[in-house]
């Protein structure tokens, strides 16, 4: 245990100066970082599907990454309808025309995944284009959830959650990574974001909430895949998509969230 907790560490250490340096600087640094995280993920996507012959169109995904995540970063969220529309229509028209070894089945897994690792990664970069402390606060609180859920369940953790899900996930580290998640993001929102008392205890408890079921949704896949990590990428955390599973969801949260209380002025 002490042995992983320190790889996870030092794999941390390394990883988050170049997470928060593209938070910083935004614009074309952060677009590459978000692509990128969208393309490995995809392809730890694809490779776990592949256990089960269902085969993606990555080219095909890799364009809607490219353009979503782009329209993200420059705060174009007009541009996502067009852009997913497009895609929609790439991906059926190439079943159309690659039948019958590309099915309608790979095409629709195709959609579902690439809106699912590109689509939802843009969020990341719509909220950075409200501000660099929008993003860093969901990312805080959603990575605090990550930890104290695992702390918690490791200390105090009986009561299983999902087990046909994730059999390792207690109900203890479920509560507990909803406090950590809400005492960090609530504590960002309220200081640095401007949210009063109870938009930024809103903000921790629906971010830390999206984030633990974006957890289990890859928690659903990699049990219909059969396999345990997405993939070895980062050592002691798995793969990329093991590692950003959880801000998926809560980063459209957080941006819809943060919308919200702007209109109500809160």
């Amino acid at each position: 245990m002490k042995r992983l907790l320190k790889t996870r560490f030092v794999t941390a250490a390394l990883g988050l100066p170049i997470m928060a340096a593209a938070v910083y600087w935004g614009g074309a640094p952060l677009f590459v970082l978000l692509w990128a995280i969208s393309l490995v993920a995809q392809s730890e996507f694809w490779a776990m599907l592949g256990e089960k012959a269902i085969r993606g169109e990555r080219l095909a995904a890799a364009g809607l990454s490219a353009a979503v995540v782009a329209a993200g970063v420059a705060g174009r969220e007009d541009l996502f309808p067009p852009v997913v529309a497009a895609f929609v229509i790439v991906a059926l028209g190439v079943q159309v025309w690659r039948r019958p070894a590309y099915t309608v089945l790979d095409a629709f897994v195709t959609m579902a995944g690439a809106l699912y690792l590109g689509y939802l990664v843009a969020y990341l970069g719509l909220l950075r284009s409200v501000g660099v402390w929008p993003l860093a606060a969901t990312i805080a609180a959603t990575w605090a959830t990550d930890t104290s859920a695992y702390f918690a369940g490791r200390w105090f953790g009986r009561r299983k959650l999902c087990p046909d899900l994730s059999p390792g996930k207690t109900v203890a580290g479920a509560a507990g990574g909803l406090l950590g998640g809400l005492a960090i993001g609530g504590l960002m929102a309220f200081y640095l974001i401007g949210a009063g008392p109870a938009g930024a205890v809103g903000f921790g408890l629906f971010v830390s909430l999206g984030g633990q079921m974006g957890d289990l949704v890859e928690s659903s896949v990699k049990r219909f895949a059969g396999v345990k990590d997405a993939g070895r990428i980062l050592p002691g955390h798995g793969g990329v998509l093991d590692r950003f599973d959880s801000l998926l969801l809560s980063a459209p949260v957080a941006y819809y969230f943060l919308r919200l209380l702007a209109a109500v002025g809160r």
